[in-house]
């Protein structure tokens, strides 16, 4: 009787990743200590008690049983994992409470304006912090340089809790908080105090890596001091992106070369190439050796060897790790079978990487780079061959490129909500200049210690640089692509691997109108609805409203630092998920840094109409908004928000509310009082935009205007619901069923203030505030019926959500 062969362990892998990413999608209820120790244990004797049965007619159902149990175990293995994350994690309660610990420094790495980031892992428990809980700080670099990684120091910490902001769209923080193990934040309030240094050989063993990796990084920081390559050549040597700014990021990313920015699978591997290349050749001047063992092992051995230094000294990423998992995995099977299959090697990389790290599933890089080789493996086994009279130097480049150009269009979508028109002729300018010239100079330069290395390794990239912004000079750079719909997605996905099979196996004809289906409309309001999202951008406002075919921003939010610039953190994804086109209407309410600090990054990066505010007509941003303009070779309409008179886009009617000023008499007309008031309404809704109008402004609307006027469904709180704002005169008039806050976590104003929360409770008003729920969407239909709501906080919650009240939950 012919029994059926039994799973092959790729389909054992898929099915241990399955339930991991089952378990990352289950209720935080469900993550309980026994119950993922049960599960493990379950899934383990369950898997080794079928695979040793041999019972030939059983066969199809041990099958079964064994992928249950690989899937359990899987299931278990990120619950055990999550348990001791979420566990360790400062409860909310702790937040700024002051602590005295004992600590070991784990690593130091670089930040702008002369800081460092230092990760600290407690030695000792207290009420707020377990043992072996991991905290960043900042540390001027001048304290940095006098600490030793891996020494024990005594001190007394701020602690901050993580509670970061949550939107509908863009790059979420908390998977990668979890891959990480941190714990929460802190600050330093006293100097620190050595308790222990390294004395074993086991402790140094284990801190080697990352005392590399600083005593390279402080090398490169002196080489290169003043060099405008600076930081792309320490993220090329030691994979610390830290000192890289948003304008240049911006450059990578839109030319599509941002994977070759820090330690990318393509430097280990070249890195590998190079030393093994090296090493074989020496192996061959002894006839001896080489009879013992051949040469080309040896080399490849050697390489890999190598290759596993130099990740564990770059910070042991993602790529880096499928990289040295493949190289290792390809010289064991070159040595046991003399024949690799590269599928084989891919899965089990994946497999080593999530064993090591769960929540590896969910790290960017990762997701890219096995997809990237995953699409070049794809494509290299006879499914896509380019016309056979060229010769392969220049058909297996263009074949690479255009595998991984359509292997990653779906996760750039997904991830980015973009793609780089110029990545293709980008990266083949970049890949062979930064792979043949300017990686091996940064490694001779930072690993021998050669200044003059790393001198002609920054020039070099600097020469690539000027082409980069040459080549973005000549066209659009990026093509954004909205949040495309599931449906869509599924189609594209099918017409980009029929790109890369034989033609008689998938039309062409057929794969590039599925593909041009990321064109298809993005989801908008039916005429006469409108929907308004309040985006959570931290302490400051920042709210869009969309009708079936126009979009308006009103405020874009705080830009304390150019890294936390929330118009280029937030609003422009925002602007990427859903606009196809232009920006309409672009609102700042006043100057305030918390309302048009994003306004900047906005401007630079997205096209607008109009740009209305109550800014003087010297403000910067009037000066941006006609730059923008002249940009995108179009007019662009800037107005006074009080002089504006009301339109309606598809049958909502935007209403702005002026308020006459004088401001030669009365010091109250302040720039809070005179931000601009919009109200929103369609037949059956309304929204009142107010901006940080005070008890002043209201009493004046409420003397120049009808209470008809301002009265809303909806009121947007004055202020941020400051205490000198939303009177009650104010609030009688508007008369609010809903209340939206948008202020940050904690923060430092202290809005919204009890008194004005007691107050809207007194008048039966809902409330919602973005610091407790994240970004907020309305979306509001032409019939009475109340406006349904929806909160970033459910719709992209997970195990990380797990522990927002206190770290004994668990």
């Amino acid at each position: 009787m012919q029994t059926t062969s039994p799973p092959r362990f790729r389909v054992l892998i898929t099915a241990f990743v399955l339930g991991i990413w089952l378990c990352s999608l289950s209720p935080a209820q469900w993550l309980l200590p026994w119950a993922a120790h049960a599960l493990v244990g379950l899934g383990i004797c369950l898997t080794l008690w079928m695979a040793a049965k041999r019972s030939a007619s059983a066969w199809p159902v041990i099958q079964w049983c064994l992928l249950v149990g690989v899937c359990a175990t899987g299931y278990g293995w990120m619950a055990l994992d999550s348990t001791s994350t979420l566990t360790k994690r400062i409860a909310l309660e702790c937040h700024q409470r002051h602590v005295n610990t004992t600590f070991q420094l784990l690593e130091l790495s670089m930040r702008t304006g002369g800081f460092a980031r230092a990760v600290l892992q407690t030695t000792t428990a207290s009420d707020c912090l377990t043992k072996r809980a991991q905290v960043q700080i900042r540390l001027p670099l001048s304290q940095a340089v006098t600490l030793q990684i891996g020494d024990h120091y005594t001190t007394r910490l701020t602690l901050r809790a993580l509670h970061p902001t949550k939107n509908f769209d863009g790059f979420s923080i908390e998977p990668h908080w979890m891959q990480t193990g941190l714990s929460g934040f802190a600050q330093a309030t006293e100097d620190f105090t050595p308790v222990d240094s390294l004395n074993t050989v086991w402790q140094r063993l284990q801190h080697w890596p990352a005392r590399v990796r600083w005593s390279l990084t402080q090398w490169v920081m002196q080489a290169l001091d003043g060099h405008s390559q600076q930081a792309l050549t320490l993220a090329l040597l030691t994979g610390d992106q830290g000192l890289i700014d948003p304008d240049h990021r911006t450059l990578y990313a839109n030319t599509g070369i941002a994977h070759l920015v820090a330690i990318s699978g393509l430097h280990i591997t070249l890195f590998a190439q190079l030393f093994g290349g090296l090493l074989g050749q020496l192996w061959r001047l002894s006839p001896g050796l080489c009879l013992r063992y051949p040469a080309g092992q040896v080399g490849l051995a050697g390489g890999a060897g190598l290759a596993l230094v130099y990740a564990l000294t770059s910070g042991w990423q993602a790529p880096a790790q499928r990289t040295v998992y493949m190289l290792a995995l390809t010289v064991w099977l070159l040595h046991r079978q003399g024949r690799v299959n590269p599928w084989d090697v891919w899965f089990t990389a994946v497999f080593l990487c999530v064993l090591g790290s769960p929540w590896s599933l969910y790290d960017t890089g990762f997701q890219l780079s096995f997809a990237a080789i995953a699409t070049l493996i794809f494509s290299s086994h006879g499914h896509y061959r380019l016309n056979k009279r060229w010769p392969d130097w220049l058909t297996e480049p263009v074949r690479a490129q255009f595998a991984v150009t359509m292997g990653l269009l779906v996760p750039s979508v997904l991830l980015f909500n973009q793609q780089s028109i110029l990545s293709p002729l980008a990266n083949a300018i970049a890949i062979p200049w930064m792979s043949i010239v300017s990686t091996p100079l940064t490694l001779l330069g930072g690993l021998g210690h050669q200044t003059w290395a790393l001198r002609l390794a920054g020039d070099s990239l600097t020469l690539l640089e000027n082409a980069l912004i040459w080549l973005q000079a000549l066209c659009p750079p990026v093509m954004a692509i909205h949040q495309p719909r599931p449906w869509v997605l599924c189609f594209v996905t099918i017409g980009c691997v029929g790109l890369m099979l034989p033609r008689w196996v998938f039309p062409r004809t057929l794969a590039i109108p599925l593909i041009a289906l990321l064109a298809w409309p993005a989801a908008r309001p039916a005429p006469g609805e409108f929907w308004v999202t309040a985006l959570d951008i931290g302490q400051g406002t920042a709210v869009a409203v969309q009708t079936h075919q126009h979009d308006l921003v009103f405020d874009t939010g705080p830009a304390p630092t150019p890294q936390s610039d929330q118009g280029r953190l937030v609003v422009v994804p925002w602007l990427k998920a859903h606009l196809s086109g232009p920006l309409d209407a672009l609102w700042i309410s006043h100057g305030d840094a918390d309302h048009s600090g994003g306004a900047t990054a906005v401007l630079a990066q997205w096209p607008v109409k109009a740009f209305s505010s109550s800014l003087p007509p010297t403000h910067p941003l009037q000066r941006a908004a006609r730059l923008n303009g002249e940009q995108h070779s179009r007019h662009v309409l800037v107005s006074d928000c009080h002089q504006q008179t009301a339109w309606q886009w598809d049958g909502v009617l935007f209403e702005p509310i002026p308020i006459h000023q004088n401001l030669a008499e009365d010091r109250r007309w302040t720039d809070n009082n005179r931000s601009c008031v919009l109200r929103i309404r369609n037949a059956a809704h309304s929204v009142l935009l107010t901006g940080d109008i005070e008890a002043f402004a209201e009493q004046q609307l409420l003397t120049q205007h009808p209470a008809q006027a301002l009265r809303s469904d909806i009121l947007f709180a004055p202020h941020h619901g400051s205490k000198t704002s939303s009177s009650p005169p104010f609030l009688a008039a508007v008369q609010p069923q809903l209340v939206i806050i948008q202020s940050g976590w904690s923060n430092r104003y202290h809005h919204p203030h009890p008194s004005v929360l007691e107050r809207y409770a007194q008048q039966g008003l809902s409330t919602l505030n973005t610091a407790q729920v994240g970004a907020i969407r309305l979306y509001l239909g032409v019939d009475a019926s109340p406006p349904r709501v929806e909160t970033a906080a459910e719709s992209r919650a997970g195990l990380w959500s797990a522990h927002e009240n206190s770290a004994d939950q668990h």
